[in-house]
């Protein structure tokens, strides 16, 4: 089964949501309260851009209304950009999902300019290492986009 990654729109959100409370710890990391993920989540979606967040998912190519995973980022003024959560549907983990979306979220970044992207301390850390970032200051994890920047994934 192929799969595309996509900026969400508004019928994703159920979708995303059911990826968070089928199993938030084994396959969801979020990384701000579940009140402000839903209000950042609802903005990314019906900002359609125009918003410091940006909701991405994953979607079955057969079936596009199908989101298999997800990944919100919040794009600052001062160069930064925070990786807020990341989740794939458990019945679709180790198929490449979760990196696809990551690459594709670094590209978003140095698109914006970003100079660094950065998300809490984790259970998700060594996966994330695995994409260069490394431990920084006050409990962060950060990949530092300006010596090394990705190429943009589709």
């Amino acid at each position: 089964m192929s799969f595309r990654v996509r900026a969400a729109t508004l019928s994703d959100l159920p979708g995303v949501l059911a990826i968070c409370r089928g199993h938030p710890r084994r396959t969801a990391q979020i990384d701000i309260a579940p009140q402000q993920f839903a209000a950042a989540v609802d903005d990314a979606a019906f900002a359609g851009g125009d918003s410091e967040h940006q909701l991405l998912v994953a979607v079955q190519d057969t079936a596009p209304d199908r989101v298999l995973a997800f990944l919100l980022l919040r794009h600052l003024p001062d160069r930064l950009t925070l990786l807020q959560g990341l989740g794939v549907d458990p019945t679709e983990t180790g198929r490449g999902i979760g990196g696809r979306l990551l690459h594709r979220a670094l590209g978003e970044a140095c698109l914006r300019e970003a100079a660094q992207i950065q998300t809490r301390r984790g259970p998700g850390d060594a996966y994330l290492a695995r994409f260069g970032f490394r431990p920084g200051l006050k409990g962060q994890l950060a990949r530092d986009l300006r010596r090394a920047p990705p190429a943009v994934a589709a």
